[in-house]
């Protein structure tokens, strides 16, 4: 799908209010809402095996330590070093893809999975085919063998798909009356847009995508990045019109803000999804609706992604 600003844009029909925020709040209505859906991903389901909750589970623990890591850099560092929260932005509005595809189809929490045996095994062939010549390294290799074997149990990773991998990476014929069977990658964000279902979950993900390409300018280093680097860095010689006079309005308005809203909008419209497995869930359903009381009025991006399909989502009314 090709996303443009036509095809993605959110016209907005009422500003919002332009205060200071109480982060400290957010952050106590962000865990809420991870330890709800943590708690709710221990209920049966239907359609997702205890393993799959087990690994979604470990998606919204993941989003809590990333969001922690944004504050402790934001607070910790200086302003040029503190822009590296932008990139634990990414991280979390990538989750959040992630979640959205594998609340469509329990399949892709498999595929996921998959996806990640592969890049670990084959970082393990790569490391055996360098250092097969150095002794020290044996038994390293024979215990990382023996866990990555026991992470191919958990994955679900049959031998064609090992031994397949074995072809792909290595060229090893395989073995007679042996098929190839490649291991899925799960897909990046711009790919998976197209494997959700027509709706408003794929329209918010596509409003959102535009933003996921914002941060990823930082996590490639791209001239984006650079620049806003050389605008808060006393030593980088960026002349004055450049840099508009590095004030500590500009810093929050381009690095604290967007890291720190973006984190909290994808932890609590994780547990938003959620809410499509286990609606009769009351706990999460009041965790979520607190959480986007603050969004939804208050953030221009919360507001499109609220109009776009959280208020439904949620049943809100107004």
């Amino acid at each position: 799908m090709k996303i443009t600003v036509s095809s993605c844009a959110f016209r907005h029909e009422t500003d919002i209010p332009v205060e200071n925020v109480d982060s400290l709040r957010l952050d106590a209505l962000a865990n809420i809402c991870i330890s709800r859906a943590i708690d709710a991903l221990k209920q049966p389901s239907s359609k997702y095996t205890e393993k799959d909750r087990f690994h979604i589970t470990a998606m919204f623990t993941g989003m809590r330590m990333t969001h922690k890591a944004i504050r402790v850099l934001i607070e910790k560092l200086d302003p040029p070093e503190a822009i590296d929260a932008l990139v634990l932005a990414r991280v979390q509005l990538e989750a959040l893809y992630a979640i959205c595809l594998m609340l469509e189809d329990p399949r892709y929490v498999t595929i996921y999975l998959q996806g990640g045996w592969r890049k670990t095994y084959v970082q393990l062939l790569l490391q055996n085919e360098e250092c097969r010549s150095l002794p020290r390294f044996a038994e390293f290799a024979q215990r990382s063998k023996q866990w990555l074997q026991m992470l191919a149990d958990d994955c679900g990773i049959t031998q064609e798909q090992q031994l397949t991998v074995d072809l792909e990476e290595l060229g090893t014929p395989l073995p007679a009356g042996v098929s190839k069977r490649p291991i899925e990658q799960f897909p990046i964000p711009g790919k998976l847009i197209d494997k959700i279902a027509p709706g408003d979950k794929q329209k918010m993900l596509v409003r959102l995508y535009p933003e996921y390409q914002h941060l990823s300018s930082f996590a490639h280093g791209l001239p984006e990045a650079s620049r806003l680097r050389g605008m808060f860095d006393k030593r980088s010689g960026y002349p004055e019109w450049l840099t508009f006079g590095r004030t500590n309005e500009n810093f929050n308005k381009l690095v604290i803000g967007p890291a720190f809203s973006m984190s909290y909008l994808s932890i609590i419209q994780s547990a938003a999804e959620l809410t499509t497995l286990y609606p009769a869930d009351m706990d999460l359903l009041q965790g979520v609706v607190q959480a986007w009381d603050f969004p939804s009025k208050d953030s221009l991006v919360g507001k499109a992604v609220w109009g776009i399909r959280t208020r439904r989502l949620l049943g809100v009314i107004g």
